[in-house]
């Protein structure tokens, strides 16, 4: 029964060694036909001679191992193994000494989405795909309702306008304003070019002072320039190292 167990093991390891032995063949043919390939392309004729040993080598080793014992069979397996790992050991850290960095999965660019675009006017938006502009206003449910899309900015918001009187809700959204000569107002920019200037509400807000919490507000004013003045005369009086750099209208010394 030993006999049969010592037999099977061995029969079984056997079998490794030759599914072992049938990829180093394979793996010699690949090496071949690049050696062909080279030769038929002029390079290097010296690899064929290196094919043929490899291929002697692996040959000799295959029938020499018939005989040996399961012992032996496991040893020589063993060895092989840890050459072949020892060998990827080299490799990758022959990579890393060369600076090589470990491959990246390419990055796939969603397609961007199509947004709009503000208006210089209050209820339009530009459309990014089709280049026009579109009227909306919100009622008093606060739905969103649409009115169209125009070819020309004005004359979406002259439609925005008359779709809030329309409604009756001029009382309680915002409207374009109009100047006497019947021309459309742009709506106040919501950011200032001055330092300490910021858009509030519907008023410009003027702060000055070290950046955080000890600034102070300085109060609204209904005139950019006014509220950057402002900040100047509060900075020259209580801050001038600040002043120095960040005035909006420096002083002459």
């Amino acid at each position: 029964m030993d006999a049969d167990v010592s037999a099977l093991e061995q029969a079984r390891a056997r079998i490794t060694l030759l599914e072992d032995e049938n990829r180093n063949l394979r793996e010699t043919l690949a090496d071949y036909l690049a050696t062909i390939r080279a030769i038929e392309q002029g390079d290097d004729e010296s690899a064929v001679g290196a094919a043929a040993a490899t291929r002697d080598e692996g040959a000799s080793s295959s029938d020499s191992e018939d005989d040996l014992p399961l012992a032996e069979l496991r040893r020589r397996r063993a060895a092989r193994d840890e050459s072949e790992s020892d060998e990827e050991d080299a490799s990758e850290s022959d990579e890393q000494a060369a600076g090589a960095r470990p491959r990246k999965r390419p990055r796939t660019t969603a397609a961007p989405r199509t947004r709009e675009r503000t208006s210089k006017y209050y209820g339009v938006r530009r459309h990014r795909s089709t280049k026009k502009f579109r009227a909306c206003y919100t009622d008093r449910d606060s739905q969103n309702q649409y009115i169209g899309f125009f070819d020309n900015e004005a004359d979406a918001a002259h439609a925005y306008n008359a779709a809030l009187r329309a409604h009756g809700l001029e009382s309680i959204r915002k409207v374009n304003a109009v100047d006497e000569q019947g021309r459309l107002v742009a709506k106040p920019k919501k950011s200032s070019s001055f330092y300490g200037v910021t858009w509030a509400a519907s008023k410009w807000r003027a702060q000055a002072g070290p950046c955080g919490s000890s600034r102070k507000h300085l109060g609204c004013f209904d005139d950019e320039t006014a509220a950057a003045h402002a900040v100047d005369a509060h900075l020259y009086e209580h801050h001038p190292a600040i002043a120095v750099k960040k005035a909006n209208f420096p002083r002459e010394e």
